[in-house]
């Protein structure tokens, strides 16, 4: 929970140097008993770090999956244009494009996905704060409903077209070994490891959300100025 007391501490740094009241200026136009107190709004800084270590392996998970992707693509594009190998269909080239498409595609979701994620202000009040991470869940979920199946099928449809050219002329014996292994490791990338992180991501979100509520309501209950 360490890393939730220095969120709270963010939150409750309205004992701290740098508040801003919220009747400066305002005194000139109306005279104000002596014993008038004003709340207060902290100025909060920007922390560089993530309280929450989750969320800083989210972001890492996010860029370097956006970057992986993008290298990819370029990878692709070299392989099919420029590495010297003498295609002879048209559609050899179109599966190439096809494939380093969708890998730039979901390069820039990754990337945007980050943004989203990257932009939540944990320095904003309790229930703001609490919002956000919501709004976020709620998307992530979204997300992975549509996006996880149209990558797949779009990435397989690419392979497919790209093979066509490659299998013509060899013996059905190495045909059929090489798409019984690339089946394999596609099921098991789709159902197994897409789960699972799937799962852990879910996880590590619910988590965190469980965590700012139990901070929200604590705050609530003693009742810290805002």
């Amino acid at each position: 929970m360490n890393s939730f007391d220095d969120l709270k501490e963010i939150w409750q740094s309205s004992d701290e140097p740098g508040l801003i009241p919220l009747h400066e200026g305002m005194q000139e136009l109306a005279p104000l008993p002596a014993e008038t107190t004003w709340p207060v709004v902290p100025v909060l800084p920007r922390r560089g770090k993530s309280a929450f270590p989750s969320r800083n392996k989210l972001e890492r998970q996010l860029k370097f999956g956006a970057a992986s992707l993008f290298i990819t693509g370029l990878f692709v594009f070299w392989l099919g244009y420029f590495s010297g190998i003498p295609f002879q269909s048209k559609v050899t080239y179109a599966g190439v494009v096809v494939i380093g498409l969708v890998c730039w595609a979901q390069s820039v979701l990754l990337l945007f996905t980050w943004l989203r994620l990257h932009g939540i202000d944990e320095t904003a009040l309790p229930a703001v704060h609490l919002q956000q991470w919501e709004a976020y869940y709620r998307f992530r979920r979204k997300q992975a409903a549509w996006n996880v199946p149209l990558y797949f099928i779009a990435l397989n449809l690419g392979m497919g077209l790209y093979c066509i050219e490659i299998f013509s002329g060899r013996k059905p014996l190495n045909v059929a070994l090489f798409l019984l292994i690339y089946g394999a490791w596609m099921i098991i990338a789709y159902f197994v490891i897409g789960k699972r992180n799937l799962r852990n991501e879910d996880a590590r979100l619910k988590s965190i959300l469980d965590n700012v509520r139990d901070l929200k309501q604590q705050f609530d209950k003693e009742e810290v100025p805002v």
